[in-house]
């Protein structure tokens, strides 16, 4: 991922709910869900979160 963020998908459905551009990484049963500031050319973690859990309500209820 730090090689190559923009390798891994944006997460529209996320994306939306934040208002932010969300990529999303899967990790054996996990997701990441990170930024990209390319100013600061920085990754930023934003949630990791199981696959069972319901991602946009998740995301619903952080903001």
């Amino acid at each position: 991922m730090s090689d190559n963020p923009r390798l891994f998908g944006v997460d529209f459905d996320v994306s939306e709910a934040v208002s932010e551009q969300v990529r999303k990484c899967l990790v054996k049963r996990y997701s990441i869900f990170y930024t990209i500031d390319d100013d600061k050319r920085t990754v930023s973690i934003v949630a990791f979160v199981h696959e069972l859990r319901d991602t946009q309500r998740y995301f619903r209820q952080k903001n």
